[in-house]
């Protein structure tokens, strides 16, 4: 599977905050991929969904699907997120301010 980098696909190495505000970004767009390179999948996988959980507000999980997939060979988590409903999403350290909304530009 050849998957690149672009305004509705993101790779990283962990789900970091840079990565959650990928998320928040997609969700207040148009929505997209996250890809995220990993070792563990299933411990990943949980720590993704409780990391959007716990930062992310409004509730973010009805619009992402964390899945395994293979791509060249390496195990990564696909973070599938849907244009959100109940937008803006936000950073729930910051509020719904603009320093805790992004979008995907």
């Amino acid at each position: 599977m050849d998957v690149r980098e672009g305004e509705t696909v993101e790779f990283k190495r962990e789900m970091n905050s840079g990565a959650v505000k990928t998320v928040i970004a997609f969700a207040n767009t148009g929505g997209g991929t996250l890809y995220i390179g990993v070792d563990d999948v299933d411990a990943e996988m949980t720590r993704v969904t409780s990391r959007l959980r716990d930062s992310v507000k409004p509730d973010i999980l009805m619009m992402v699907s964390v899945v395994p997939e293979v791509i060249d060979g390496r195990d990564v988590i696909a973070v599938h997120v849907g244009r959100g409903v109940r937008r803006p999403y936000y950073l729930a350290s910051k509020g719904p301010r603009p320093e805790g909304v992004y979008i995907r530009s």
